[in-house]
């Protein structure tokens, strides 16, 4: 398997082809732009964020269908290739939300309900445990942990950081016996097992699709 520094420029751009297609996404630098910018501001106010430049440097933001990155697309650094495919699935999940319960109703929840951003986050945060057990073959105790705790710098309550902590941990053995729970993990991977295969685990199974 090779290593997440290796994976392509070309790969990581393909897949961001796809996705966006597929999502009807687009995705744009999130430093320098207005409406970001002000909602750096806001979030901070209402402390929802600890800080402006927090929100601007360290998170990947969706508002309707533009993804807002820190980072240049496929270019390795501070955000890996990998972490780059991660994040624009675990994105494109927040779009299929969006879709599905209709855009006032989803960031009504998201900004006005700590519980409803932590089970949004948790229903994302299941395509991060989808493609990382594709990618590893695993998914360690540890990580839906991890997961959860990075809500702590979204505003929420620890007894939020405990409810995803659970959410993820009950997806678990669904996810390491080949089922798929979100809708972007679906079609992320069914492009992954197409294009990008020598990035999959050797102990899980192809599940190519027709389709990707």
């Amino acid at each position: 398997m090779i290593a997440d520094s290796d994976i392509s420029p070309a790969t990581v751009r393909g897949f961001y082809d796809f996705m966006c297609a597929e999502y009807r996404a687009n995705v744009k630098p999130k430093r320098g732009d207005l409406a970001m910018e002000a909602a750096a501001t806001f979030l901070a106010t209402v402390q929802i964020q600890k800080s402006r430049d927090a929100f601007l440097d360290n998170y990947v933001t969706t508002m309707g269908r533009t993804v807002f990155v820190p980072y240049e697309v496929g270019v390795d650094g501070r955000w890996s290739c990998w972490q780059q495919i991660e994040t624009l699935a675990h994105e494109c999940e927040h779009i299929h939300q969006h879709d599905t319960t209709g855009a006032l109703a989803h960031g009504f929840d998201y900004l006005m309900s700590k519980a409803r951003r932590t089970h949004i986050e948790a229903e994302a945060y299941a395509v991060n445990l989808e493609l990382h057990h594709w990618r590893y073959g695993t998914i360690e105790d540890w990580y839906p942990r991890v997961r959860a705790e990075s809500m702590h710098g979204y505003g929420v309550s620890d007894a939020d950081v405990a409810y995803m902590r659970r959410f993820l941990a009950s997806r678990a053995p669904t996810i390491s016996a080949g089922g798929f729970l979100s809708h972007a993990g679906r079609s992320a991977i069914a492009w992954l097992d197409r294009h990008a295969p020598e990035l999959r685990s050797p102990s899980v199974r192809d599940r190519r699709l027709p389709w990707a």
